[in-house]
This record gives C-alpha cells, structure tokens and sequence, in this order.
C-alpha cells in the first residue's frame, strides 16, 4: 500500500503506463506496463509502482546497475576501459557517457550528504578508545608538473579489527587529502579529528591520551602534528624506522647473515623500549676503527636521523597499551585512493575546478 506523501491516504490505482527499465542482468532497455497510482483526493500526486518499488532513477537503471557502474568507473578512470571492464566482468553493455554520468551524480550525491552531515558522521570516543592519524604524501603528475597529493587517514581504535591470526584490518576510515600546502592538509585534518574528541570543563577538545599521530619521518608531518593536535602520541612509523636500520646494516657488512643479526639486534631493542642502547651501538659501531668510511657515514647519518625523533620512537610503551605502530593504513590509502586511480600509463591530469570548489570535495569515505 502506497500513501500519498500529501495528505497520507492510500494512492488509488488508475492505470497501466508503459516504463522502461534497465536492469543489472543485461544492461538492456527493457519495455514494460507499469500500474499508475494517484491520490483520491485530488493531491497532485502520480505514482508509478513499479519505479517506486524496483528505486529506479530517471533513465531506469537499477541500483545495482548503477552500483556495478560506479565500481568500474572507480577500478577504470578511463571511461572506455571502464565500458570494457563492465562489458567483461558483468556482461553488461553501457556506454562510456553513461558510465562517466553515473559516477557524477553518485559524487554529487556524496558531497551533498557530506554536507548535510548524513555521510561520514562520527561520534565522540568511547572510554578507551584512540583516534589515529596517520599522514602522508604521493606524486601525481597535474598540470605538466609533478605535484604532491598530501593525505591523511583517521579512524578510531575499534574499526582496526583482528580478522585472521596476526592480520588486521581497518574496517572504516575517513580519508582527507589535498594538492595544496601542509597547513591545507592540517585544516582538513583539524576539522576532521576534533568531531570525534571529548571535550573537558573549558569546553576545549581533549587531545592527550586521545590522539595517537603516526606517519614517517618527514620534518612537515611532525610540525604539523605539533601545531594541529599538540598533546597527540607521535610515532614514527616502524617499517620506516627498521628500513633505515637495515640500509645501514647493509652497507656495515658485506656477509648478509652478520647484516641480519645486527639489524635485528638494533630492532629488538627499540622493540622493548631500550632506545638508548640501539643508539649507542650505533654510534659505537660509527667510530669503530674497522669501520669503512661509507658505513661510518652511514651510521652517523642513521644514529642522527634516529636521535633527532627519539621522543618517536616509544614502541614498547606503545604495545603495552595495544596500540598501532606502523602507517600501513595511509600508504594503503595513498596507493588506493590516489596512485592506483591518478598514475596509470599515459594519464594526464588537470584541475578544471577553482581550488574552493576542490575543497569542498576532498573527503573520501571507504
């Protein structure tokens, strides 16, 4: 039963109308009589029940249609390749408009419930629960120029769930990115972090003990952590942290397994929190006489690199409390959101749009 959303009374059927429906089986434009219901009170209401009920859009495609349309545009950028990927995997037959025309109107849509706060609502934290940032940077080539995509990913604690034995995944995520400055990326970042904290008695939000901001060793991303979300735990990526470690250790030995040993030794101690031993053994290892003059350079550089972010390099504090300490997250994100879609072979790229107007449009939900 259908009402009418005038008056509330139930719609009268008063004819059969010929409808054309797209279904996601075939792509097809199929031809069908479909009942016509109108008010009984005269509202200014006709209704077809049958677009009503299978949520047709205007040219009668399917959501599902639309749905798989949208995936291909999103895998494909490239309209005739999105076809062809339709066309294979699914069987179905659209045109390269029609594909460009739907990923639009769903990214119409997007902005729209972004807007409006419908999409990408967020709640304070729950008792126990961190908010991670964590913060990177791509090259995507725009404008004949190489630029940097700058992005950051936040999520809290309990979307990083435990899916197989010593694998976890990020459920939900909020992603922000920007081809703009670092104090672009840091507004985005602000606007996005500060709807999820709680706030104390001055009404201010309560970073400490709430944020925990991890990203690479880039001098940029720590500023910005400092001046956006000061009290926030800053990590410097594990994986970040041990690539540098095994780089020295590689050019300190010749013998891959001695190169092993020491890696993991200058490893196991940042793992259990005895910072300033692996700095030691480095620097000793340094100025050690039988060290040759790359290593020793080397050495310094990483003992230096490492000095510099020791306040970063809290892992064992972090383990205790059952918190992340690598940024796969946002290089997953980079590589996903960004390069899988902006650096195919042959692509070029432009900004058609005022740079107010990108802004606005820079949240992406997955």
């Amino acid at each position: 039963e259908c009402l009418c959303p005038k008056c509330s009374n139930p719609l009268r059927f008063k004819q059969y109308r010929r409808t054309s429906v797209v279904p996601a089986i075939t792509g097809e434009r199929l031809d069908v009589s479909a009942p016509l219901a109108v008010c009984p009170n005269g509202c200014p209401v006709a209704m077809n029940l049958l677009r009503r009920k299978m949520v047709l859009d205007a040219d009668g495609r399917t959501p599902k249609l639309r749905e798989l349309a949208t995936l291909a545009g999103t895998v494909e950028p490239f309209e005739a390749a999105a076809t062809d990927l339709l066309g294979t995997m699914a069987g179905i037959s659209m045109s390269a408009n029609g594909i460009h025309g739907i990923c639009q109107e769903e990214a119409e849509y997007a902005a729209t419930l972004l807007e409006t706060g419908r999409l990408a609502q967020t709640r304070t934290l729950a008792k126990g629960e961190v908010l991670y940032v964590m913060a990177d940077g791509c090259m995507v080539w725009v404008d004949d120029a190489w630029r940097e995509v700058k992005l950051a990913v936040i999520f809290p604690s309990s979307s990083n769930a435990e899916v197989s034995f010593e694998r976890r995944m990020t459920l939900e995520r909020q992603v922000v990115c920007t081809l703009g400055s670092a104090d672009d990326l840091g507004d985005l970042i602000e606007a996005a972090v500060m709807k999820w904290l709680p706030q104390g008695k001055d009404g201010a939000p309560i970073i400490r003990g709430k944020v925990v901001f991890l990203a690479d060793g880039a001098d940029w991303l720590r500023i910005l952590a400092e001046l956006r979300l000061p009290g926030a735990a800053i990590l410097l990526d594990w994986y970040h942290m041990a690539e540098h470690v095994a780089k020295a250790a590689n050019i300190l030995f010749s013998n891959a397994n001695e190169a092993e040993r020491w890696r993991k030794d200058i490893e196991n101690d940042m793992r259990v929190g005895e910072v300033h031993k692996a700095l030691y053994k480095i620097h000793s290892c340094a100025k050690s006489a039988e060290t040759s003059t790359a290593a020793r350079e080397e050495l310094l550089n990483l003992h230096g690199y490492l000095h510099k972010r020791r306040q970063h390099l809290r892992y064992a504090e972090a383990r205790a409390k059952g918190l992340l300490i690598g940024s796969g997250p946002v290089e997953s994100a980079a590589n996903h959101v960004v390069q899988q879609r902006m650096k195919r072979a042959g692509m070029r790229w432009t900004k058609t749009v005022s740079y107010t107007h990108l802004r606005a449009h820079e949240t992406v939900l997955d």
